[in-house]
C-alpha cells in the first residue's frame, strides 16, 4: 500500500530526532510490528468487506508515518551491524540493492497474488510476511545501545533543518521531485 505523502513528510521532519534518541533496535522492531499491525487491519477490511475509502486514507497516512520512522532508522542501524569498518560499504551497498530489489520484486509479487487471490488476501500475506522480519530482528544479537544526549529542543532542530534545507531556492524543485517520485 502506498504512504500517503503527508505522513511520509510530517513523520520524516521528526523522523531523524526519535532514532537519535531512542534504540534503532527497538525502533526498527517497533516499526515493523506497527506495519504488520496496519496491513491485518486493512487485510480484516478488506475480508470482511466493510472497507471505506477513508480506512484506506488513514491507514495510508499511518503507513506514511511508519515508514517516516522506519527507513531512518533502518539507514542508522546498518553502521551498527557491522564489526569492521572496512565492511562498511559492503553492507551499505547490499542494504541498498535488497531495498530497491523489493521495490522491484515486491509488486509483481502483489500483482500475481492480486490477481490470483484478490487484494484482500494479498493484504494478509503482507501482514504475515512481517512475521520473518520480526523473527530474524528478535534473533539479532546487538551491542546494547548507548543514549548520546543531545542538546537543545528536538522541535527548534527540526526548525533549523527546514530553515537550511528551504534557504536554497534551487533545492526547492529537487524536493518536490523527491517528493513526487516517492509516492
Amino acid at each position: 500500500m502506498p504512504n500517503h505523502p503527508t505522513g511520509d513528510v510530517c513523520g520524516s521532519c521528526c523522523g531523524s530526532q526519535v532514532i537519535y534518541r531512542f534504540s534503532r533496535y527497538r525502533t526498527l522492531i517497533s516499526t515493523q510490528v506497527l506495519a504488520m499491525i496496519q496491513s491485518l487491519t486493512l487485510a480484516a477490511l478488506a475480508l470482511t468487506g466493510v472497507i471505506q475509502v477513508w480506512h484506506i486514507i488513514a491507514l495510508s497516512l499511518l503507513q506514511g508515518f511508519i515508514n517516516a520512522l522506519d527507513a531512518p532508522a533502518r539507514q542508522a542501524f546498518v553502521p551498527e551491524l557491522v564489526e569492521h569498518r572496512e565492511d562498511l560499504a559492503n553492507a551499505i551497498a547490499i542494504n541498498s540493492t535488497m531495498i530497491n530489489g523489493a521495490r522491484l520484486i515486491g509488486p509483481a509479487i502483489g500483482g500475481l497474488l492480486i490477481a490470483r487471490v484478490g487484494t484482500a488476501y494479498c493484504f494478509l500475506f503482507d501482514g504475515l510476511s512481517y512475521i520473518a522480519v520480526i523473527a530474524a530482528l528478535l534473533a539479532m544479537k546487538v551491542k546494547p545501545w548507548k543514549n548520546v544526549v543531545t542538546d537543545g529542543n528536538p522541535l527548534q532542530k527540526v526548525k533549523e533543518g527546514f530553515v537550511y534545507a528551504f534557504s536554497f531556492p534551487h533545492a526547492w524543485c529537487i524536493y518536490g521531485g523527491i517528493g513526487y517520485s516517492n509516492n
